[in-house]
């Protein structure tokens, strides 16, 4: 039996009774904090292209926790990407990976399947073998250069990476929704439609027929929305959940006129699923025809 469960640790030791071998300091560590990238070590692992494009992306500085290992990658790494000469786009990703056998953490690239709607390869995520992917590349037909892009974040992305964190029973998702800035509100009260959703595998806070939804599983959350007003006019507001069951509303001047925008949170269907349900209520002249709410990022905590 592992020393660390027969006596707890860390402790002295006396004639090789407290010997910890990896494993226990493996368990230690991961007992305390969720595998992901460790946020505000220099550039956090960020994938970017090269500096002259090429088949390349650049893994930035930065560490990442796996299972209780960790790496401190203190050097820019290159990775170079197969050829796609399948007549089809292929979607690659980038990796981080514990390898138990060999003993290391290193980078690398997951080759995808060329298709015509093409979808990032599965992560190994074993006893041996641990994966998180840093980021997906997206490779045309024929493709000869790497731009920024084609290059798909994942490090906020809890089902494949996620950002290293306290194991408090809570952990940290965000994801972010658009809508078509042709998309106008009329005077009076409208409940805001979304169009897109950053990361579409995240289970916690996604879209559905247009409306943003809310696992029940999430306790706190936070959205910020970005409202542009005329093309010309910008203002920024923070909502915080839980605060009751309505947010009130929140109003700003735009072009001379008073905007009131209101936002309530009510339940949908029956799992209690919640329901971030934006309504924009513009108020005003003429001016708020071309009133319009574009950009939201939630960031939730959740058990």
């Amino acid at each position: 039996m592992s020393v660390i469960n027969t006596y707890g640790m860390p402790f002295n030791d006396t004639a090789g009774d407290r010997e910890y071998g990896t494993g226990d300091w493996r368990d230690y560590y991961k007992n305390l904090h969720n595998s992901g990238v460790i946020r505000d070590i220099d550039n956090e692992l960020e994938v970017t292209q090269a500096g002259t494009p090429a088949k390349t992306v650049e893994i930035n500085t930065g560490s990442i926790l796996i299972n209780g290992a960790m790496i401190n990658s203190d050097q820019v790494k290159t990775l170079t990407f197969a050829d796609n000469t399948s007549g089809n786009p292929r979607i690659d990703r980038v990796v981080a990976r514990l390898d138990n056998t060999n003993r290391f953490i290193e980078f690398d690239v997951i080759q995808g399947t060329p298709a015509g709607s093409p979808t990032a390869p599965a992560l190994t995520q074993t006893t041996t073998t641990y994966e998180l992917s840093l980021a997906q590349v997206y490779l045309a037909n024929g493709y000869t250069t790497i731009t920024n892009s084609v290059i798909t974040d994942e490090r906020s992305s809890l089902s494949v990476c996620g950002y290293a964190s306290v194991n408090t029973g809570l952990k940290a998702t965000s994801n972010t929704f658009t809508r078509s800035s042709g998309q106008v509100v009329g005077s009076g009260v409208s409940e805001v439609l979304w169009t897109t959703q950053g990361d579409t595998s995240n289970p916690y806070i996604y879209l559905s027929s247009n409306k943003i939804y809310i696992h029940e599983s999430v306790k706190i959350f936070w959205a910020t929305f970005s409202i542009y007003t005329s093309n010309t006019n910008y203002a920024e507001i923070l909502l915080e959940y839980p605060s009751g069951s309505s947010f009130g509303s929140s109003t700003y001047t735009a072009n001379g006129v008073a905007q009131t925008i209101s936002h309530t949170i009510s339940f949908a269907g029956t799992t209690q699923t919640e329901k971030l349900k934006t309504n924009i209520n513009v108020v005003g002249g003429t001016t708020v025809q071309s009133s319009f709410l574009t950009y939201v990022r939630v960031t939730a905590l959740y058990i």
